[in-house]
């Protein structure tokens, strides 16, 4: 990419194309990254781990990028996980409401895991530690729970822990 702000650094592991991202995606960028994503996906790729432990900032229109990949991927049959995203870039896809609707992990290996070995654990309810509401937990991940705000991670087995 030309725009140094961001760097797609692309790798085959298995049957899973990784894209490790560094830099920020902002308003400036976010075009190049959209391009640059869509190039590797584009090469018949349809298990994707999207490695974002090195954005130390993405912006909403960032944000939304992420979200037209997973619906690029979901139409062509395939699945996207994000994977290492930084408490901040956490809190903003929160925030937004994508937590509940992207699969995220916390490192790469957990989330090669996922796309390597599905599991049929979900959805299954389960409880906020905090304030014991019962909630739906549609897929592992990261989730708030709507009363008392706590964000609660979700593993493959959907056990709860905090975030």
């Amino acid at each position: 990419m030309n725009n140094t702000l961001i760097s797609v650094l692309p790798r085959q592991r298995d049957s899973v194309l990784i894209l490790s991202l560094t830099g920020v995606i902002d308003g400036y960028n976010a075009n190049d990254f959209q391009r640059e994503t869509q190039r590797w996906i584009g090469k018949k790729a349809n298990k994707v781990v999207l490695e974002c432990s090195g954005v130390n900032y993405m912006s909403s229109l960032g944000i939304g990028m992420v979200m037209s990949l997973h619906k690029a991927l979901s139409v062509a049959g395939g699945h996207l996980v994000v994977a290492g995203l930084q408490a901040r870039v956490l809190e903003v896809f929160s925030l937004l409401g994508f937590t509940s609707l992207l699969d995220i992990a916390d490192e790469e290996a957990i989330a090669i895991d996922r796309l390597n070995n599905p599991t049929q654990a979900f959805p299954k309810v389960i409880e906020c530690v905090i304030c014991r509401k019962h909630l739906t937990a549609r897929k592992s991940g990261t989730f708030r729970c709507p009363c008392c705000r706590t964000i609660l991670a979700v593993d493959q087995r959907a056990q709860v822990r905090l975030r």
